[in-house]
This record gives structure tokens, C-alpha cells and sequence, in this order.
């Protein structure tokens, strides 16, 4: 799957050449690559807080935030 397949330059040419299904296509291509990422995203995020808790310098201890 192509993620980055559709911008938003298409989106502005599929309004205006009254082309909906076209621009649902084209929307729904970029949301779903945006979502995708955000989800990596989060997945990297939660796996460094499970195996690299931060020290927290105040208490002078480690904490799991």
C-alpha cells in the first residue's frame, strides 16, 4: 500500500473538477496514512516507556510516568 499516494493538492483538484468519488478516495487514502502513522507513533512511545523508565531527578529515584 502506498501511504503518501494522495496530498492535499489533489483533494483541492478533485473539488473542483466535481469529482466526489475521486475525492473521497484521495481523503480517505491520506487520513488513513495519517492515522497509520500516529498509531507507530504511539506503539514507539509506549514501548520506550516499558523498557526505559525515566529517572526522575527530584526523588532521585525512578518513577514509571
Amino acid at each position: 500500500m502506498d501511504t503518501n499516494k494522495y496530498n492535499m493538492d489533489d483533494l483541492i483538484k478533485h473539488v473542483i473538477d466535481q469529482k466526489p468519488l475521486e475525492f473521497s478516495q484521495a481523503f480517505d487514502g491520506m487520513a488513513i496514512s495519517k492515522l497509520h502513522s500516529a498509531i507507530n507513533d504511539k506503539k514507539f512511545e509506549i514501548a520506550q516507556r516499558m523498557f526505559n523508565p525515566s529517572y526522575d531527578e527530584d526523588l532521585d529515584s525512578y518513577s514509571e510516568e
